[in-house]
C-alpha cells in the first residue's frame, strides 16, 4: 500500500532536506540544548553543597529546563519558518504558478503547515538522547517524554498555523513575520484579559473567566509541567468560588491540558481556514464579478454558431 503524501509537504521536505541549512540547523539545536543541560546540571551540583544523596532528587528539574528550552526555540523557529512560506511565493512571483495546480487552497496550506512542523519535530526527536538524560537521572517515566512530543506537536501546529495565516495576508516576508509574532502575542494576551477583567471587577475572584485560559499554550505548557512534576493543578482547590465551578471541574489530573490540546487544535484549523480562504481564487472580487457577468458561451456550441445567432439577432433588431 502506497501512502501519499502532500504535494507541498514532500516537496518543501525535499528542498530542505538536500540543503546544509538543515544540518547546520540541527547541530546549533543539539549544542544549545547540550549547553542548557550542562549549565543546569552545574547549578544544580553547586546548589547541593556537595551532599550527593540529594542531587538526585533535584535532577528531575532537568526536565522543564530542557522542555522551556526546547519550545522558546520553537516558539521562535516556527513562525519565521512558516510566515514566509506564501509570502515568499509572492516575491519569487511563483504563487500564481502554484494556485494552477490541481491542488486546492487547503490542500496547500496544510502541506505548508506540516512541512514546517515535521522539520520541527525531526529537531526535537533528534534531541531525545539529551532528553533521555535528564528522565534516566531525574526518575521520570518514558510515558512523559511521548506526552511532551505530543505537547510540541499541538505548541508547533499552532504556531505554524498562525504563520501561515499571516503569510497568505501579506505580500513581504518581513512584514509577515512581525505579524506573526504580534498575532502569537495577541492569543496570548486576549485569553488572559478576561480573567484580568474580571479578578478588578470583583475584587480577588476571577470565577469562570479562566475558561478562556484553555486557548493559551503558555498556560497549556505551563499545566503540563505541573502535573509531571508534582502531579498538581495550576488551579489548585475544590469548586471553590475563586476559581469558579467549570474550572474546578476540568482542573483535577490531566482533562485540563486534554481540553486545551484540543481547543488549541481547532484554533489551528481556523487560522488554516482563514489561509485557505485568504488565497482562493474564487473569493472575493473574482467570485463578484463571475456572478454579476456569468458566461454565455458554451463549450459544446462552436464559436461561429455563436457569431451567426448574434448577427441574426442584430438584423431582426434593426429590422423591427
Amino acid at each position: 500500500m502506497k501512502i501519499r503524501l502532500n504535494p507541498i509537504m514532500k516537496k518543501d521536505i525535499k528542498v530542505t532536506a538536500r540543503s546544509m541549512k538543515m544540518a547546520w540547523g540541527l547541530m546549533a539545536y543539539e549544542a544549545i540544548l547540550a549547553f542548557m543541560f550542562i549549565i543546569a546540571l552545574s547549578i544544580l551540583s553547586f546548589g547541593s553543597s556537595y551532599n550527593y544523596q540529594n542531587i538526585y532528587g533535584e535532577l528531575i528539574s532537568l526536565f522543564p529546563v530542557i522542555g522551556v528550552a526546547q519550545v522558546s526555540m520553537t516558539a521562535l523557529t516556527i513562525p519565521i519558518m512558516t510566515a514566509s512560506s506564501i509570502s515568499g511565493e509572492k516575491e519569487r512571483q511563483t504563487f500564481d504558478i502554484m494556485l494552477t495546480t490541481c491542488l486546492s487552497p487547503g490542500a496547500i496550506v496544510f502541506g505548508k503547515v506540516i512541512s514546517s512542523v515535521a522539520e520541527v519535530m525531526l529537531y526535537v526527536i533528534a534531541s531525545i538522547p539529551i532528553m533521555a538524560l535528564a528522565f534516566v537521572l531525574g526518575g521520570l517515566s518514558w510515558w512523559t517524554l511521548f506526552l511532551f512530543l505530543i505537547v510540541i506537536f499541538i505548541f508547533a501546529t499552532l504556531a505554524g498555523s498562525v504563520g501561515v495565516f499571516c503569510s497568505s495576508i501579506s505580500r513581504k516576508s518581513i512584514v509577515s513575520i512581525i505579524l506573526a509574532f504580534v498575532v502569537y502575542f495577541l492569543v496570548c494576551f486576549l485569553t488572559v484579559l478576561p480573567m484580568i477583567i474580571t479578578l478588578f471587577a470583583t475584587r480577588g475572584d476571577v470565577y469562570d473567566s479562566t475558561i478562556f485560559l484553555l486557548l493559551n499554550p503558555i498556560v497549556f505548557l505551563e499545566e503540563f509541567f505541573m502535573l509531571s512534576m508534582t502531579g498538581d493543578s495550576l488551579f489548585s482547590g475544590e469548586f471553590i468560588s475563586d476559581y469558579g465551578f467549570l474550572t474546578g471541574l476540568i482542573s483535577h489530573g490531566p482533562l485540563w491540558c486534554i481540553l486545551s490540546g484540543i481547543c488549541m487544535l481547532g484554533l489551528s484549523i481556523l487560522f488554516m481556514l482563514l489561509a485557505a480562504k485568504r488565497i482562493d481564487p474564487l473569493t472575493g472580487k473574482v467570485k463578484k464579478i463571475a456572478k454579476k457577468q456569468p458566461i454565455v458561451q458554451s463549450a459544446f456550441i462552436p464559436q461561429e454558431v455563436n457569431n451567426v445567432n448574434n448577427i441574426n439577432t442584430g438584423n431582426e433588431v434593426q429590422n423591427g
